[in-house]
């Protein structure tokens, strides 16, 4: 088992050396030692998957891209991988930042990085939407697809919201869009079996709630959205055997307290 990690970690660092030795031919043959500092930052950010504490090794790939920005600022390969390890840290306003100068010193990064703007500004705007500051969030959203029209999360999220302004014409609009973009994903089903909840379609709620159970028979959550809508029918015993479904493959969290409470309501009314 050692030997393969061994073994792997060497194909990793080889492969590492291969890119870099690239990058130099490339970008840096009149700038030895910025592409010193990136060549360090670079082989951290790769151990910070091998070893226990990744963080500790992304900070130091920050601080060594941080260096190679200052004695290199033009080079936009710089500032990518920095911002993805900014990304991967969860620091949005940086990543978004270095991704932004990435492009503009080099326009042929933007196909690989809008779809990473996109990414963050999804992120930000789900901030906000915990917060409910549904404005900036749709704001967000919006930036999201300015960036990556094809980002089915985006809409996704922006569905989301709307549905928490009962905008239910907009919410519609975008889960099907997200559907339309994804529709391999059991998520955007069950959700969107939500919003037909809202509207009282609820043979249509039904249907997308088993639609995402054929896609995911993994994703718990489908079965207290479809008890849920069993339950609005008035169809008790498949509401209960959904909930109780439901809290056989999750019986911690709100969603279980939830369907808990229902069992119990559902209950007392056949009795």
């Amino acid at each position: 088992m050692a030997s393969n990690k061994r073994s792997s970690s060497g194909g990793i660092i080889a492969a590492a050396l291969v890119s870099l030795f690239v990058a130099w031919v490339v970008y840096e043959f009149k700038n030895p030692l910025a592409f010193g500092y990136f060549a360090f930052g670079y082989i951290n950010e790769l151990q910070s998957t091998l070893s226990k504490d990744g963080k500790e090794s992304l900070g130091t790939a920050i601080g060594s891209y941080t260096v190679a920005l200052e004695l290199g600022p033009e080079n936009p390969e710089y500032y990518h991988r920095r911002g993805k390890v900014h990304l991967e840290l969860s620091h949005y306003d940086e990543a978004l930042t270095d991704f932004t100068k990435a492009i503009e010193l080099k326009p042929a990064l933007a196909k690989i990085l809008l779809p990473e703007l996109a990414k963050i500004h999804c992120s930000r705007g789900y901030q906000y939407d915990i917060e409910h500051e549904y404005d900036k969030a749709l704001e967000e959203y919006d930036r999201a697809i300015q960036s990556d029209a094809n980002h089915a999360h985006a809409y996704y999220l922006r569905s989301w919201t709307f549905l928490q302004l009962s905008e239910y014409d907009l919410a519609f609009t975008d889960m099907n869009q997200a559907i339309a973009k994804d529709p391999e994903n059991a998520e955007f089903y069950r959700a969107r079996a939500v919003l037909w909840r809202n509207v009282f379609e609820y043979d249509k709620s039904i249907e997308d709630c088993s639609k995402a159970l054929h896609l995911d028979p993994r994703l718990n959550l489908t079965y207290c959205s479809r008890g849920l809508t069993y339950a609005a029918m008035g169809e008790k015993e498949k509401a209960l055997r959904d909930f109780e479904a439901y809290l056989e493959r999750e019986p911690e969290g709100h969603c279980a307290t939830l369907a808990r409470e229902k069992i119990s309501v559902l209950r007392s009314q056949t009795h």
